[in-house]
């Protein structure tokens, strides 16, 4: 037998049978498998198949199967894909150290809506798959009781029957029952023990053998479309973290010890090929921080993780900036992005406020959220834990309710139990749902001003508390109904009805289930923080097993339907779960850490680095910026500039509508500015106003850009008005930008806003320039002001004037109408376009500025002509910059004669011949510093060595042109440079000459001509010679 294992076994299947090797299970008569079968478990990866194969073995002895293995393995999910193979009913049962055996075999229970008194009995799930003959799947076996495992004997050994002494009866295995047990190895902890040896023998034992890293490459390419290389790349890395985390246990010494298995893979796929929100736009590295490095507990941890993360990804920097914005439907924090209630959102508390340090984990957990992950948030008391949870859910509208757990709390109190009948809890519960139709109602404004009477009743209705009146709730619902018949009422008007029938019956003696937190939250789609999760039994949050799995529901043995079945909750569609625990009060079990994302938040320092409020009114959640022109310290008149920009950068498309009436209140003191200040922003503002009014920026270039984008981005309604006017400050859109859509970059976009601003700003300074020119003779005017000057008075016009503000301001405008057209076709926004026209702007700038200094300097103005007349051939190199190109040229042989140059040319031919070869890119600047320290090396020994004259002459010779050919970047040198750095090093091991001995006679000179030699080649010397006085002549200098 021990040859099956070494061979790859072949799984065969038709319609009458399974099989796996040489081992087959008859398929039930009438089974039709799932549609999605075939992809929700791989059965081809090696280890599975081989743990397959070991089930199929046992499966051919009468006896139960136990499956042992770590968390992750897949025991469950196997178990569940051989039943739905072969069209068996899989009954799951969660144990726990509190399930005892009515949970499993039945007993009686209150009959709901039955006379006082009357209980009957129900068989149990585990019970009725004994009867019926179908396989049943025990969870979690070594949390189970002693009494329990007794209980079990007799089912599970050759006697296989139940007796049930509350029916005096005995219940005989079906032949085709089969049950599984599975267990996470005892030593892991969490409640778990060794089970009895003498209950052990009932069993066939089957060992889940880990994955491989093969294994884990086929079942993720099995279940991802993502291309086998990224696969691969995925894979590999957590393997060979999960190796390194073993080896080096000093990295698992708080929270350890670590391990990353097939669960954080699948959680690495699903983010990168999920379509949802801003998903798309993430790279591998985005989630780095989401399912490795945020885990752990110490920065030293991090720090050698994300070092050793940093080897397999080298474009991971380690952190990251993190963008948050909020819309009228949506908040966003980096690329997590969650679609906020209309109406829920108005009820919920006003005070949001996040550390601004917690930002990232804030990501975090918003992109467990938005993918239905359950979220583990560990720190100690007052880290802020609960508080994150609530911001968030204060934000998008959720309601949460917080449960703190101890040690004394049973699964009673989670699940739910049979509670005495009490009308007060009905109405109660009651009263709660109708007092949030009724927020709901006003917040719709579905009651007008005209029903002032009836929004009187809510208020007094709902403001008596316990004391409210049962019968003016009623009245308040039929109101609601007639205004509105859309709100649907008749769920509650039948509800009221019940209630008032059951209180007029008698309820001595009568018992009804009642809902625990848990039911209601997954029935009602709330937010579940349960505080304190390690306090509490770990059996008792293992029975929650079951609904962390993907596609999972709660099954609630404890309450079951008038035919006995277990009740199976499947949670509604908003339902989230967040465990928080205290490290220093003990760990989670692995089972439940492992099923959780697990987030460390350091404890806040007393300083803090700020907090973030974002108002629940998305329309001025954006304009809380303009408060730090009034928080603001500074008084440097470049730093005020750059912080009213970036405050106005971060206004959204929406708020462009709001701009001017935000201005006003501000200039009438809304922040209390000094009037240096007020000035300031009220320029910055002018500039802002005239891009998003006057240029079509906004419509014709970003929105149109992002309704491009919208196509391929599943997000909210109004996402895309929630963007910031400028481009680039949401970092995600930027990569995905070049992706879905190259003609449509970001980047173009904000190189094209930071363009209008520039030119806007220039004009501006003009115009500032035009409204204070003060009466002043031509000669104590500066260039600019007298260019300016007339313009608006008669005295300057005969004087002789340069008009160089005036040009700038001209061809300022030429490249404003340009970048005007531009906006309605994409197919201009090209990098070589854009690096030029940022080029022009500062060059008009700088010389707009050397035309107003006192001083003006003529030879500085002969440079700037220079480089306009060649940045007038860029731009006529450039096919749609041409028409700009000729305006230049023209503006720039209209200058006065006399300031064009008529001497000393020739020092710029000898300049442009003889200047120096400057290195293109950092490796050949590397690579020339290299040899150049080489080249010192040298220098520093070579006449103290014991070498030879011809040796000397030959290393300088190689090392000369060495330096040559990395100058002139004319070809790779690497390998003559790697035996030049052989024999320098054979040099330098060589014998020295003692301090007595005479340098050579004239070595400087002697070095000067061998430098002069190296520099240039005696034979192109006098070509070189020829051609720069032939060069001279033509200019008249010779």
């Amino acid at each position: 037998m021990a040859s099956l294992y070494h061979t790859e076994p072949k799984v065969t299947s038709d319609g009458a049978r399974l099989s796996i090797g040489p081992f087959s299970l008859e398929k039930s008569s009438g089974s039709v498998p799932r549609p999605d079968a075939e992809n929700s478990y791989n059965l081809k990866s090696p280890t599975t198949l081989k743990n397959a194969l070991k089930i199929m073995r046992a499966l051919q002895l009468k006896k139960p199967i136990l499956i042992e293995g770590n968390p992750g393995v897949g025991k469950t999910t196997l178990v569940a894909a051989l039943a739905d193979a072969i069209g068996m009913s899989l009954r799951r049962i969660n144990l726990s150290d509190q399930t005892d055996l009515m949970d499993l075999f039945g007993s009686d229970v209150p009959v709901e809506d039955a006379g006082p008194g009357h209980f009957a009995w129900q068989d149990a799930p585990f019970l009725q798959a004994l009867v019926n003959g179908d396989f049943v799947l025990l969870d979690e076996m070594n949390l189970a009781s002693q009494s329990v495992l007794e209980g079990l004997n007799a089912c599970f050994d050759h006697r296989g029957e139940v007796y049930i002494s509350e029916l005096d009866r005995t219940f005989t295995r079906h032949p085709n029952f089969v049950a599984f047990a599975t267990q996470n190895p005892h030593h892991q902890g969490g409640g778990r023990k060794g089970l009895p040896q003498s209950f052990v023998n009932r069993f066939t034992v089957v060992y889940a053998d880990p994955f491989s890293l093969n294994d884990l490459q086929m079942i993720c390419s099995h279940r991802s479309l993502k291309s086998s290389k990224e696969i691969n790349v995925l894979t590999s890395s957590v393997a060979k973290l999960n190796d390194y985390l073993e080896n080096h246990r000093e990295t698992s010494v708080q929270g350890g010890p670590w391990a990353f298995n097939l669960r954080d893979l699948q959680r690495w796929l699903c983010l990168l090929s999920s379509n949802a929100g801003l998903l798309p736009a993430g790279y591998i590295t985005d989630f780095l921080h989401i399912l490795f490095l945020q885990r752990f507990r110490t920065a030293k941890d991090a720090n050698i993780v994300s070092s050793f993360l940093r080897k397999h990804f080298p474009s991971f920097e380690g952190s990251h900036n993190v963008f948050h914005n909020v819309g009228v439907q949506h908040l966003q924090i980096g690329l997590g992005v969650l679609r906020r209630l209309e109406l829920s959102r108005s009820m919920c508390s006003p005070r949001s406020r996040l550390p601004l340090a917690h930002l990232s984990l804030a990501e975090s957990v918003m992109l467990c959220v938005q993918n239905n992950w359950p979220c583990l948030l560990v720190g100690t008391s007052g880290s802020g834990k609960t508080e994150l949870i609530k911001f968030l859910a204060n934000c998008v509208g959720a309601h949460t309710f917080s449960m703190p757990l101890n040690a004394d709390m049973d699964t009673m109190d989670l699940i739910g139990s049979y509670e005495h009948v009490d009308t007060r809890r009905k109405v109660s519960a009651f009263r709660d749902r109708v007092n949030n139709v009724c927020q709901a109602a006003i917040v719709q404004q579905l009651i007008s001003l005209k029903n002032q009477q009836l929004l009187t009743d809510i208020e007094k209705t709902f403001h008596q508390g316990a004391d409210t009146d049962f019968a003016q709730i009623r009245e308040v619902l039929d109101q609601l109904e007639l205004i509105n018949p859309s709100l649907n009422l008749t769920t509650l008007s039948k509800e009221y009805d019940d209630i008032i029938a059951q209180s007029q019956r008698d309820n001595q003696a009568r018992f009804e289930w009642v809902d625990g937190i848990i039911v209601k939250c997954l029935r009602e789609g709330n937010w579940l923080i349960l505080d304190n999760a390690n306090l509490c039994n770990p059996s008792v949050l293992d029975r929650l097993n079951s609904v962390l799995e993907p596609d999972g529901f709660l099954t609630v043995n404890e309450h079951r339907s008038r035919d006995g079945s277990s009740l199976a909750i499947k949670p509604h569609p908003n339902f989230r779960l967040f465990l928080t625990m205290d490290p220093r009060h003990g760990e989670l079990s692995r089972a439940m850490r492992n099923r959780s994302v697990e987030l460390f938040m350091p404890m806040r320092e007393s300083h803090g680095t700020g907090t973030l409020k974002l108002d629940l009114e998305s329309q001025i959640s954006r304009f809380q910026y303009l408060n730090l022109l009034h928080c603001s310290s500074l008084n440097k008149q470049s730093l005020i500039h750059a912080l009213f920009s970036v405050c106005l950068d971060h206004l959204a498309v929406s708020d462009v509508s709001l701009l001017r009436r935000w201005y006003r209140q501000i200039m009438q003191g809304l922040f209390a500015l000094n009037p240096a200040k007020l000035a300031q922003f009220s320029r910055v503002f002018e500039i802002y106003e005239a891009i998003c009014m006057s240029t079509g920026y906004i419509k014709k270039g970003l929105m149109t850009a992002y309704e491009r984008y919208a196509q391929n981005l599943q997000v909210p309604d109004g996402f895309w008005e929630a963007q910031t006017i400028h481009p680039l400050n949401n970092p995600a859109l930027v990569p995905f930008g070049a992706s879905y859509n190259p003609r449509v970059h970001m980047r173009s976009l904000g190189a094209l806003f930071e363009l209008l601003k520039n030119i806007v700003a220039l004009e501006q300074r003009s115009a500032l320039l035009v409204q204070n020119v003060e009466p002043k003779l031509p000669q104590h005017m500066t260039k600019g002001q007298r260019s300016m000057a007339t313009k608006s008075s008669e005295r300057y016009r005969m004087a002789p004037i340069q008009h160089i503000a005036t040009f700038t301001v001209q061809f300022g405008r030429s490249i404003r109408e340009f970048l005007d057209k531009a906006l309605a076709s994409f197919d201009t926004y090209k990098d070589d376009v854009f690096s030029t026209l940022h080029f022009a702007v500062s060059w008009l700038n700088d010389v707009f500025d050397l035309s107003m200094r006192p001083n003006f300097e003529e030879a500085e103005w002969q440079v700037y002509l220079e480089i306009g007349s060649s940045l007038s051939t860029r731009m006529g190199s450039i096919a749609c910059l041409k028409d700009i190109a000729s305006s230049l040229e023209h503006n720039l042989a209209g200058f006065n004669p006399s300031w064009q140059l008529n001497s000393g040319q020739s020092m710029q031919i000898l300049w442009v011949t003889f200047k120096p070869q400057t290195s293109q890119n950092l490796d050949q600047l590397a690579l020339k510093l290299q040899v150049e320290n080489f080249a010192q090396r040298f220098e520093s020994i070579c006449w103290a060595s014991g070498a030879s004259i011809d040796e000397l002459g030959r290393l300088y010779q190689t090392i000369s042109n060495i330096y040559i050919a990395v100058s002139a970047n004319l070809e790779d040198v690497r390998q003559e440079y790697g035996a030049a750095s052989d024999s320098l090093a054979a040099l330098e091991k060589l014998p020295r000459r003692d301090a007595s001995w005479d340098l050579p006679y004239l070595r400087e000179e002697f070095e000067q001509l061998l430098q002069y030699r190296s520099s240039i080649d005696r034979r192109s010397l006098l070509t070189e010679l020829y051609r720069v006085l032939a060069r001279l002549e033509d200019a008249g200098q010779y």
